[in-house]
Parts: C-alpha cells; sequence; structure tokens
C-alpha cells in the first residue's frame, strides 16, 4: 500500500537571473509525482510506501529543488525536471530537483 501527501516548497534564497533556490522536507524515499500551486505557494505531492510512512518524521531529510522563470538563460546541470506550474497570478515556474554532483 502507498499514500500521496503533499509538501510545500520552502523559498531559500532569490537570485539576480530569477531562479529561487527552495527546499522540501520529505522522506528520502518519497518519489515525487507532480508539483502545482494553491494559494501563492508551490506544493509537491509523492508517493509514499504505507511501511514507510509510519516512520517518515524521522526519515526525513531536505531535498533541494530549483524554481527556474521563462526566459531568462540558466547553466546547464544533471537534474530532474519535476513539472512547470501557472500561478493564478499569471507567472510561470519550471521546478527542477538538485541532486549531488558526484566527480
Amino acid at each position: 500500500m502507498q499514500r500521496i501527501l503533499k509538501y510545500k516548497l520552502q523559498d531559500r534564497a532569490m537570485t539576480l537571473e530569477d531562479r529561487s533556490l527552495a527546499v522540501a522536507m520529505m522522506p528520502k524515499s518519497a518519489k515525487i509525482i507532480s508539483c502545482g500551486a494553491q494559494g501563492d505557494d508551490l506544493y509537491l505531492w509523492a508517493e509514499i510506501l504505507v511501511e514507510q510512512s509510519a516512520d517518515a518524521e524521522k526519515d526525513l531529510s531536505e531535498r533541494k529543488f530549483d524554481v527556474l522563470m521563462t526566459g531568462p538563460m540558466y547553466p546547464v546541470r544533471p537534474w530532474t525536471f519535476i513539472g512547470t506550474v501557472q500561478m493564478q497570478s499569471g507567472l510561470v515556474f519550471h521546478i527542477y530537483e538538485r541532486h549531488k554532483l558526484i566527480l
């Protein structure tokens, strides 16, 4: 069995390139399946196995995301595209999960 849980993206920093670093505290094993907006906030939805959800509070890790706007140029990174969110204000954000670079 599994559950789908919602996690709010928390802003950490806004750069001059219209890029925002955001984080979400979620289990390491959570599989992100969607992103979207509720009000002025960005959220992720993720699948979690039921047997893991009982220990989810102990298994939390800070996962990092870039929130990019349409148009500006960004450096190429091996990040995972999560999805695109259109806010009620008309702004559009593209969400990528950051991964540690292994050299």
